[in-house]
C-alpha cells in the first residue's frame, strides 16, 4: 500500500516518503482517530446514529460530484503551485482521488461482505426455524451461490490469451451463455 501511495504525483498531503517517520505518524493518527471514531458511534443513541450516518454519505458523494464539476488543472506539471481558492481545490480534489477512490473500494467490499453475510444470516435462521415461506428463502441462497459459482467460472473462462472475449462469441462455452443469461439477461 505504501508503495502505491509513494507513486502518487506531485508529493501532496496523500503521500510522503516511503518508510518515513511522517508518513507513519499520519498512518497511526488516521487509525486512533478511526479507532476513537467507532468508539464514539458504539456510545451515540441508536436514533443519533442514522443522522451522522446520512452527513458523512452527504458528504462523501460531495466529494465525487465536486471532482466531477469542479473546474481540474490543466497541464499540471509536478512543482506547480495553485494560483487561486478555485485552483486550490482543484488540485486537492485531483491529489486525493487515487486515495480516496482505493478507499472507497476496499469500504465497498467490506459492505459487500457484510451484506451477504447479513442476508445469509437472516434466511438461514428462517430455514432452521422453518418460519413462513422459508422454501424462498431457501431458493434465494441456492441461487445466490449458484450465481458465484457460474461467475467465478466464466470469470476463469476469460483469463489468458486464448479466454472468451465478449466480442468474440465464437470462442463462447456453456458457462459464458450461462453468465450472460444470469447477469444480463
Amino acid at each position: 500500500m505504501m508503495q502505491f501511495l509513494a507513486q502518487a504525483e506531485p508529493p501532496n498531503f496523500w503521500n510522503g516518503i516511503n518508510g518515513s517517520a511522517g508518513l507513519w505518524t499520519m498512518i497511526l493518527v488516521a487509525l486512533a482517530l478511526g479507532i476513537g471514531l467507532i468508539f464514539l458511534l458504539m456510545a451515540v443513541p441508536v436514533r443519533g446514529r442514522r443522522p451522522i450516518v446520512a452527513t458523512v454519505t452527504f458528504f462523501a458523494g460531495l466529494y465525487y460530484v465536486l471532482y466531477y464539476f469542479w473546474p481540474k488543472p490543466i497541464d499540471r506539471k509536478p512543482l506547480d503551485l495553485p494560483a487561486n481558492g478555485i485552483e486550490s481545490v482543484g488540485f486537492w480534489l485531483s491529489d486525493a482521488m487515487p486515495v480516496v477512490s482505493s478507499f472507497t473500494n476496499v469500504l465497498s467490499g467490506f459492505l459487500l461482505g457484510l451484506g451477504i453475510y447479513s442476508l445469509l444470516r437472516v434466511h438461514g435462521r428462517r430455514v432452521i426455524k422453518m418460519q413462513k415461506d422459508w422454501f424462498f428463502s431457501i431458493v434465494l441462497m441456492v441461487s445466490a451461490i449458484v450465481m458465484v459459482i457460474v461467475g467465478y467460472m466464466d470469470w476463469v473462462s476469460r483469463r489468458g490469451p486464448t479466454g472468451a472475449l465478449l466480442e468474440d462469441r465464437a470462442r463462447w462455452g456453456p458457462i459464458n451463455y450461462a453468465r450472460d443469461f444470469m447477469f444480463d439477461g
